[in-house]
């Protein structure tokens, strides 16, 4: 039991994001899945997203769940295909509850949580992040598309984040910040917040304090995440 209680701390940056409790006691899952694979994840909770070690899982064919022991009955996993679905079956209410994925470097991921959200160095195509009530932090990712949504809360926007297209909207309250960052397109939006950006802008670029909602697949994201939510809680 005394392995299962430690969660690999130095994999996550020092922030209020995902901040641990000391007593906290995590379960371990380990799946078998495809180098490239759709990893979808769907929690109520704070989630950290972070690539395995390619020293040690050369073959980078597998999946690794950290979960706080509370959620170990509740949560529940599957792997057909290239798809791996995480999601859980009850709404958590405590506000210390995380979720702790290391996935294949390749992956792409579609991660949907209603609290924090805090993932990085991955080199898929596509990352989809979208949070109901928490903050945003994004590092280190290269691929062809970022698209980042959180209700209320702020996103952050890391280093060496490199990608054609980039997008983040704050639909309530929160601010957008970016470090320096590789694309060809950029869309920054929010209601009310603050919008920094650390770089020149490139010719195709938006910012915009008042969000309005579009007919884009952010916007699906966001409205699919809702839908969900509303069914389970109903």
């Amino acid at each position: 039991m005394a392995a299962l209680t430690k969660l690999l701390l130095r994999d996550l940056r020092p922030s209020k994001l995902l901040q641990l409790k000391a007593f906290a006691t995590y379960v371990e899952k380990e799946l078998e899945v495809p180098t490239f694979c759709d990893v979808h994840i769907d929690l109520p909770y704070s989630v950290t997203v972070k690539p395995l070690n390619i020293h040690k899982y050369h073959n980078l064919d597998k999946l690794i769940i950290k979960v706080d022991e509370r959620c170990e009955n509740s949560l529940q996993h599957d792997v057909v295909g290239n798809q791996v679905k995480i999601d859980e079956t009850v709404d958590i209410e405590e506000k210390d509850v995380m979720c702790y994925v290391k996935a294949p470097v390749k992956a792409n991921l579609y991660i949907n949580s209603k609290k924090d959200i805090n993932v990085g160095y991955f080199q898929g195509d596509k990352l989809y992040a979208t949070s109901q009530e928490g903050d945003v932090y994004v590092d280190r990712f290269q691929g062809n598309s970022v698209n980042v949504i959180t209700g209320n809360g702020n996103i952050r926007l890391n280093e060496f984040v490199q990608a054609a297209n980039i997008s983040a909207y704050v639909q309530e309250n929160g601010s957008i910040t970016t470090g320096r960052n590789a694309r060809t397109e950029l869309d920054l939006e929010t209601n009310q917040g603050d919008i920094n950006v650390n770089q020149p802008i490139p010719m195709k670029a938006t910012l915009n304090c008042k969000w309005q909602p579009r007919t884009t697949e952010c916007s699906q994201v966001m409205q699919d995440f809702y839908t969900r939510r509303k069914h389970k809680s109903g």
